[in-house]
C-alpha cells in the first residue's frame, strides 16, 4: 500500500558532471548491494529484477591473454 506523508516530493539537485563520478563504479556498487538484497529475500521479484537490468548493464570482464578460447572467440569477431 501507497504512504504519502503529505509533504510531497523532494527536488534531489543534480549531480554536476565533474564530480569525479564514476558510472562504471556505481554500477557495480549498486549491484552488490542489489545482489545483497537478493540474498536476504530471494522471493523479491522486483528487485531480482533490477539485479539482471543492473548486471546486464556492465560491461564483461576482460579476457586474459591466456585464455584458451581466445581464439575462437576472435574467430566469432570475424564473422558477419
Amino acid at each position: 500500500m501507497c504512504r504519502h506523508d503529505g509533504r510531497g516530493a523532494r527536488p534531489v539537485p543534480p549531480v554536476p558532471a565533474a564530480a569525479g563520478m564514476d558510472p562504471q563504479a556505481s554500477l557495480r556498487a549498486l549491484a552488490a548491494r542489489l545482489e545483497a538484497a537478493h540474498v536476504t529475500d530471494p522471493a523479491d521479484a522486483a528487485v531480482a529484477r533490477e539485479l539482471r537490468a543492473t548486471l546486464l548493464a556492465l560491461p564483461p570482464p576482460e579476457i586474459p591473454d591466456d585464455d584458451p578460447l581466445a581464439e575462437l572467440l576472435a574467430l566469432d569477431a570475424d564473422v558477419p
